[in-house]
């Protein structure tokens, strides 16, 4: 069984980008999911991280240390592994 699941995509894929990509200050969508496991996903839906769910960055540190996204009501460091599979789409 293949546990990857795919978010649905916007269809025009010119303007997606990944989380881990939003500038500082900057809001987007969430639009789908790149290369995660079934029981992943589950994880990050239930801290709200879904199609469709506002993310702002708060902040980039230099050096590709982990950054700092709102989701919600919470503040969430994530690192490039787990933002660089969470695709966004301009809000």
């Amino acid at each position: 069984m293949n546990d990857n699941i795919l978010g649905d995509k916007l269809s025009n894929m010119t303007t997606n980008t990944y989380m881990w990509n939003i500038d500082q200050g900057k809001s987007a969508r969430v639009s789908g999911f790149v290369g995660v496991s079934a029981t992943y996903l589950h994880r990050m839906r239930e801290i709200g991280i879904d199609i469709g769910a506002e993310i702002k960055c708060l902040n980039r540190p230099p050096f590709s240390a982990p950054r700092q996204f709102q989701i919600c009501d919470g503040v969430f460091s994530l690192d490039k592994d787990i933002a660089g599979s969470i695709q966004v789409a301009p809000v």
